[in-house]
């Protein structure tokens, strides 16, 4: 499989077998430009314009938005129901942690998560291959946080995502730098990867965790 990170908090999954996932993508409020990405299921964490704008998708998409267990396209999705701040979603309201299996690889995106997980939602969510875990906080966890996280789900590989960079530095987030030392304090092997694509399978996962902060296009 191949996975392409867009910036803030939007990828897509290729499979082998040609079709294409898209998460959260995002509308022109975070700095990112806004594309036509063609795919052939989206799945979205929550209702905020920056992560459920499809209106200029092509057309011809399924949009799978339930929190059951289902397989469209040759994905097994599922969703763990999760809050977009600390107290409840009383101020954000909820969101959901997507679960995504194909080509023999799990990918699990928090979205914008707000807390750190209960045990009952670690053990929901799972194996979890490649981690996508927002670290910018103001409007999700923090570094400090992203790194509990982390460790609670214990990723083969964690890509961080929804941070500062010049092109949403219009947004009161910071940059990945705090989380990515944090993870290097707890003995991950932590890289910039000079790619927006990267290649998985299953036989490929490296055996030392790491995090890989990827390009965006």
């Amino acid at each position: 499989m191949k996975i392409n990170y867009h910036g803030h908090a939007c990828f897509s999954v290729e499979l082998s077998n040609g079709a294409t996932l898209l998460i959260d993508p995002y509308n022109d409020s975070v700095g990112y430009p806004v594309k036509d990405r063609k795919a052939d299921v989206v799945v979205c964490s929550h209702n905020h314009g920056d992560h459920n704008y499809v209106e200029n998708l092509p057309a011809g998409f399924t949009l799978a938005q339930g929190v059951e267990a289902a397989k469209v396209c040759g994905f097994g999705l599922k969703g763990v129901e999760t809050y977009h701040d600390g107290n409840g979603g009383s101020e954000r309201g909820k969101n959901i942690v997507r679960c995504i299996d194909a080509d023999g690889v799990r990918i699990v995106h928090l979205g914008d998560l707000g807390h750190k997980l209960s045990d009952e939602q670690v053990a929901a969510i799972g194996k979890c291959h490649v981690l996508m875990v927002p670290v910018g906080g103001y409007y999700t966890i923090d570094a400090e946080t992203a790194a509990e996280v982390t460790e609670q789900l214990r990723p083969t590989v964690a890509i961080p995502m929804h941070y500062r960079t010049k092109e949403s530095s219009s947004l009161p987030i910071a940059t990945q730098e705090a989380y990515m030392e944090l993870m290097r304090q707890n003995e991950y092997a932590v890289s910039e990867y000079s790619s927006a694509t990267l290649e998985l399978n299953p036989e490929d996962l490296p055996r030392a965790k790491r995090v890989l902060l990827m390009e965006y296009k």
